[in-house]
C-alpha cells in the first residue's frame, strides 16, 4: 500500500513540532495524525 503524500503545510507542522517545540516522534505523529 503506497503512502498517501502529506500536503506542505502538514510537513512544515511536522519539522516545527520537532525542532521548536522539541517533541519525540511518536508524539508528533500522534498530534498531526500522521502515520
Amino acid at each position: 500500500m503506497p503512502n498517501k503524500r502529506l500536503p506542505m503545510r502538514k510537513i512544515k507542522e511536522v519539522l516545527r513540532l520537532k525542532y521548536v517545540c522539541g517533541l519525540s516522534e511518536r508524539e508528533i505523529a500522534r498530534s498531526c495524525h500522521v502515520t
